[in-house]
């Protein structure tokens, strides 16, 4: 097998007991009903790849938006990713112009108090691929990818990718050859150890 390249070192994203320091099997798993709070998150376009030249607007002005439940999987953000077939539209409200699935324009206007955009220009998702953006508090890109994963039941349709944490993160990560990056250890006072931390 070892002659073959059967064998081989990789990593991928598990279900883990803070408590016990060990990994669970999917069928170990109970689930409970549980309320997470969500946030919307700006990343700054770096590199549009020469796409929103004609758009006018300062590059340091235009942002991708995502939305987030799992706020705590940020720090391990690699990548923003869109549907490939989706309208996106450069939305502009005041100085800044977001990056927004076109069908979840009003929801997002609705949830942050938004309102008179001008629509600067509209593009599909796979026109978009490949531009990079500013991780918004780590000094690291994300870069804009597309997967079929991606749906416009919520959101902005802008979906935060964290190859460390989650199995349709790692999978779409994989094709992009994104780095598995996971900053949580297998210790169970880490919420403690972040209280005490000077940030």
């Amino acid at each position: 097998m070892a002659k073959k390249g059967y064998i081989y070192k990789g990593l991928k994203p598990v279900y883990w007991c803070p408590s016990c320091e060990t990994a669970l099997a999917e069928a170990e798993i109970e689930y409970a009903d549980e309320t997470s709070n969500s946030i919307y998150v700006k990343f700054r376009v770096k590199d549009d790849k020469g796409l929103f030249k004609n758009v006018n607007v300062d590059l340091n002005n235009i942002y991708y938006v995502i939305w987030t439940t799992t706020t705590w999987t940020l720090p391990a953000n690699l990548a923003i990713c869109l549907g490939p077939d989706f309208e996106y539209v450069l939305a502009k409200f005041n100085d800044e112009v977001y990056v927004i699935a076109k069908e979840l324009l009003e929801a997002v206007k609705k949830a942050a108090n938004l309102e008179n955009e001008e629509i600067l220009a509209t593009f599909k998702g796979s026109e978009l691929e490949g531009q990079v953006c500013y991780h918004p508090f780590i000094d690291r890109e994300s870069l804009v990818i597309v997967g079929e994963h991606v749906t416009l039941e919520s959101g902005t349709g802008c979906v935060h990718t964290a190859p460390g944490h989650g199995q349709e993160d790692f999978e779409i990560g994989m094709k992009y050859k994104l780095e598995v990056l996971n900053p949580v250890d297998a210790r169970e006072d880490l919420l403690k150890r972040l209280e005490n931390m000077k940030v």
